[in-house]
């Protein structure tokens, strides 16, 4: 003990020493990089897992708190990382303070957000750095402050609320536009995502719908034609699901014997597939999009507004239905969904509906899948002829479309639906609200599915 008491005092001086440390600190003084960059690698150094030293937990954390207490860290590491006069100095350098910063966070995280709080326009700053075109910040520090805003968020619901305030999700989107979005199947791009994911948590929701390039850029995420390898194959990206896939669709419904051609050649072929960083970052959306609907602070009302504002982006609800009801068999252009996404896409559009006005509930039942097809028409088909080989229904998609055809229905139509399973109306009869009734034998096999 008394020898680490020692060192503490030591290592005071040494902060002392450099220019991470100065009580009267004078705006006009020029910032003395190269002193600096060498006590904070010096710091990082002693107190790294990876260091050259080896603490116990309980001297660490006294040691990290002395470093904390001992100057405005904080504020001089920010110095550092925003200096426009040293923009062109040792991207190496940089890099040592984010990394600096999250070893004070890992260590002594209550400590660490209350000095950067305290520390005048401190967050500020380091939001100001998540940009793809920052004229101060080299990228490979920007993507390292990435990681250091998820830590920072991942508990701290005071850090959530400013980063999402001051554009964040604007700033993330930015920076995943900038990095290709899914093709590829970036690590940025994933780690800007989970930053997302922690600032929609609390209050966040609404600023992420209000976002104009949040909900620009979240369909692109979820389109498997922007994968890499169906790209590099010539693929273009016109409709994910056509009336010529309906219709192939409804002729195996109808009994066909899974044939692709005239001459009974089976339809396979070589199919793009999305990588496992590519399918990653689509999770990572579809799960954005589900917390922004169902966490909050519980009050039904501002759901039901979550609700309403999904439903009424066109192009994002139209990827959502596109990912969630492109079944294998209706893969004319070699496409293919990987079932957890489809699955994960599946229980979205349950969430979208979950407790819902019935005019969310209506909106999505009538959407279209293709010209000729409603959204519920699809899952009232999938759902009754479960046992159709050809379009590989597993046991788990087969669950997550009754699921999704129990929250989509709306209390009248499910009644209407049973009224015109007891008495048939003519095909494609439209009910008074004009929604498009799914046809026999579809509702008889279905009614007793949904008992």
């Amino acid at each position: 003990m008394k020898m680490l008491t020692v060192f503490i005092v030591l290592l005071e001086n040494v902060i002392c020493f450099g220019s991470l440390s100065n009580p009267n600190p004078n705006p006009s003084q020029k910032f003395e990089f190269t002193s600096s960059t060498c006590v904070a690698t010096l710091l990082l150094s002693i107190i790294s897992p990876s260091g050259t030293v080896s603490w116990d937990s309980h001297q660490l954390s006294t040691l990290t708190s002395t470093i904390l207490k001992s100057s405005p860290i904080t504020s001089s590491l920010l110095d550092m990382l925003y200096d426009p006069v040293n923009v062109q100095h040792d991207i190496v350098a940089r890099t040592t303070c984010v990394s600096l910063m999250k070893t004070l966070h890992r260590i002594r995280p209550n400590q660490f957000e209350s000095d950067l709080i305290a520390t005048p326009s401190g967050l500020n700053r380091l939001v100001d750095l998540l940009s793809h075109d920052s004229e101060i910040c080299f990228e490979s520090v920007r993507n390292e402050i990435v990681l250091l805003m998820i830590d920072l968020t991942r508990s701290s619901e005071v850090t959530r609320k400013l980063v999402a305030f001051n554009e964040g999700f604007d700033r993330l989107f930015s920076i995943i536009d900038h990095e290709g979005g899914v093709t590829g199947g970036s690590i940025v791009v994933s780690d800007c995502l989970t930053l997302a994911n922690n600032l929609v948590l609390d209050d966040g929701a609404m600023l992420m719908l209000q976002s104009a390039s949040t909900l620009t850029q979240l369909p692109k995420l979820l389109d498997v034609r922007r994968g890499e390898e169906f790209l590099s194959n010539g693929g273009e990206i016109n409709g994910l699901i056509d009336d010529e896939d309906d219709a192939h669709i409804k002729r195996l419904l109808g009994g066909d014997d899974g044939t692709d051609d005239a001459n009974g050649t089976e339809h396979e072929r070589a199919r793009p597939k999305l990588t496992e960083a590519e399918i990653n970052i689509m999770l990572l959306a579809i799960s954005l999009i589900e917390k922004s609907i169902c966490e909050g602070n519980g009050d039904q009302n501002a759901m039901h507004s979550r609700q309403t504002s999904l439903t009424s982006n066109k192009p994002l609800l139209k990827a959502v239905i596109d990912i969630a009801l492109h079944f294998d068999e209706s893969n004319r252009d070699g496409l293919l969904v990987p079932e957890k996404i489809q699955n994960a896409a599946l229980l979205l559009l349950a969430n979208i509906c979950d407790n819902a006005p019935d005019s969310v509930r209506d909106e999505v039942a009538n959407s279209r899948v293709t010209d000729n097809t409603t959204v519920i028409d699809r899952l009232l088909e999938i759902a009754a002829f479960t046992n159709f080989p050809s379009l590989h229904l597993t046991p788990l998609i087969i669950e997550n479309v009754i699921i999704s055809v129990r929250t989509i229905l709306t209390p009248n139509t499910s009644s209407t639906l049973i009224l015109h399973a007891l008495a048939p109306p003519p095909p494609m009869d439209d009910d008074a609200d004009g929604i498009v009734l799914s046809k026999e034998p579809v509702t008889k096999v279905l009614i007793d599915k949904l008992r």
